[in-house]
């Protein structure tokens, strides 16, 4: 998953950092796996290809990434021609900035839903409708890469009896995928959110504004990065059994002595930027 972050949602004195992370979702815990400051000549879009070549060269030769997904905001035919020139598959996010393509998808994505999956999370009962639209092999117009249209409306019933809805709807290069891979698919692009960023703001404050590093934009990348390995760690903590304990010990205090290391390395580094 390629997502665009703005680091401390910041506006420190004019030091601002625009990065671009791609996180892999295909183990049990999200994890960051690339991260790129944007230059401030450029936007996300601008500095994308770049960023895809580095994606490529570090993990081209493995197997660990066969589909990359793009928010909308990233999504492009040129990127999407890029993502198969690598030799990837491609899921991309459909809005209004791509609005013939998403217009030609819900022209198709309508009707029944192809099949409807359901599950229980936290006393919620959830259901997954999902449409696909098989191009088969077509591709449209200028997107001849395209394989599939997908739609997925989640309908959430909470236990006081009502309701919240979403649909969020897809381009792909796949073809011919279950139901199942099809829900996957989306909800890992989904699963960085929870796995990485929501953590990222609530617990290693990402969010926060940081005075000391007003004379110092340099250090927010480096904040950036240390919060990244940070959480890759925690990540593994959280999944990590040892014999005669459940878990290494409980996520909070994992996350306290991981901070508190990194803060004490940090504080260290502070005078080299400033």
């Amino acid at each position: 998953v390629v997502q665009r972050r703005t680091d401390s949602n910041e506006q420190l004195m004019g030091a601002t950092l625009r990065v671009l992370r791609a996180t892999h979702v295909g183990a049990e815990q999200a994890t960051c796996i690339l991260q790129s400051a944007i230059p401030a000549h450029t936007n996300e879009i601008g500095h994308l290809p770049a960023f895809l070549d580095d994606l490529a060269q570090a993990y081209g030769h493995s197997q660990l990434i066969k589909v990359l997904s793009l928010d909308a905001g990233l999504s492009s035919l040129a990127t999407a021609t890029q993502l198969t020139a690598q030799g990837w598959e491609y899921l991309v996010r459909l809005k209004d900035n791509q609005g013939q393509l998403l217009a030609e998808a819900k022209r198709t994505l309508v009707g029944q839903p192809l099949g409807v999956l359901r599950s229980q999370d936290k006393g919620q009962k959830i259901e997954h409708r999902i449409w696909v639209h098989d191009l088969e092999g077509g591709g449209w117009l200028d997107w001849e890469h395209a394989g599939s249209f997908v739609r997925i409306e989640r309908v959430c019933t909470h236990s006081d009896g009502s309701q919240t809805k979403g649909e969020r709807i897809w381009v792909s290069s796949l073809r011919g995928l279950s139901l199942e891979q099809w829900a996957g698919l989306c909800r890992g692009h989904w699963g960085c959110e929870n796995g990485q960023h929501n953590v990222v703001d609530k617990y290693l404050g990402e969010d926060q504004r940081l005075a000391q590093l007003s004379q110092a934009p340099e250090a927010l990348l480096v904040l950036s990065v240390l919060r990244a390995m940070a959480l890759n760690i925690l990540n593994v903590l959280r999944k990590v059994r040892v014999e005669g304990y459940d878990r290494i010990r409980s996520y909070n205090q994992a996350r306290t002595q991981v901070m508190m290391e990194l803060v004490k390395g940090f504080q260290g580094m502070i005078p080299a930027f400033v």
